[in-house]
């Protein structure tokens, strides 16, 4: 009867673990020690009448990896499950040796080297907050900025934004920078000069600022507008992120003609 059993478990182990599977193995009083199997077919041996016989356990399917490579997001169902594929092209014309997949509750997901563009930039820096729509490739744009010695300000094209816009780098040198090259809050506090505005509430003779990154100097004691360009009553909030209850509170910032607000110089 041993010898019977044995036969049987060598005729299931082998089929099933050519498909690379594992299984539950379940014991029974008569059936002497568990098998060294290792299935992972949804399949268990169960002692029945003192003999070791293959049972269903929950999905009695094995699932195998595609004979192609799946895109991702296709449906799969072995959790964990990875596949290698080779001989595919990769995006910039090479062959990727190999590619991974791996399936995951949302389905299959491949891993391999993507190709990255080289980047394209404007020859000359471009104005920090200003729309950026067409440079689709502006990433690890260096320009040299006067600082007490030359220094390099990296740029690029931020598209969380609608439109996109240039923004600084950050770790970027702030010298030679004026505070409306920094498009957010985050880069305007790496300026000690410059800070951060947002607006106020304006009564009906007044201008509320538009929110952006200001010196903290204001124009009427520095008289450092620049051409086509005002120093300017605005209201800001002086309250903002800050534990007080003040609604407005004003400062003069040159603001450009043609527009009537905007950045600091």
């Amino acid at each position: 009867m041993k010898t019977r059993a044995l036969a049987l478990l060598a005729g299931l182990a082998l089929p099933v673990l050519a498909l690379g599977c594992q299984v539950t193995v379940t014991n029974g009083e008569d059936c002497g020690e568990m098998p060294a199997v290792d299935l992972q077919c949804g399949y268990g041996l169960e002692c029945v009448d003192g003999e070791w016989v293959s049972a269903p356990q929950g999905d009695a399917l094995c699932e195998v990896c595609p004979e192609s490579l799946p895109a991702d997001g296709d449906a799969c169902s072995s959790i964990g499950m990875q596949c290698e594929y080779y001989g595919y092209q990769g995006e910039c014309g090479e062959e990727s040796t190999p590619i991974y997949t791996e399936c995951t509750d949302s389905g299959w997901v491949s891993y391999w080297t993507r190709c990255q563009p080289e980047p394209v930039c404007p020859d000359t820096l471009p104005a920090a907050g200003s729309d950026c729509s067409g440079w689709d490739e502006a990433y690890w744009c260096n320009y040299e900025v006067a600082c007490d010695e030359l220094a390099m300000v990296g740029m690029h094209c931020d598209f969380a934004t609608d439109p996109p816009l240039w923004v600084v780098d950050s770790g970027s040198p702030t010298c030679g920078l004026t505070c409306d090259m920094f498009a957010d809050r985050e880069s305007c506090a790496t300026n000690a000069a410059c800070q951060w505005l947002e607006p106020g509430c304006a009564g009906e003779d007044q201008i509320a600022i538009t929110a952006g990154c200001f010196p903290v100097n204001d124009c009427l004691a520095t008289g450092a507008c620049g051409e086509q360009q005002i120093c300017a009553e605005l209201v800001y909030d002086p309250c903002f992120e800050q534990p007080c209850d003040a609604c407005g509170a004003t400062t003069y910032q040159c603001v450009d003609v043609e527009v009537g607000g905007g950045g600091g110089a």
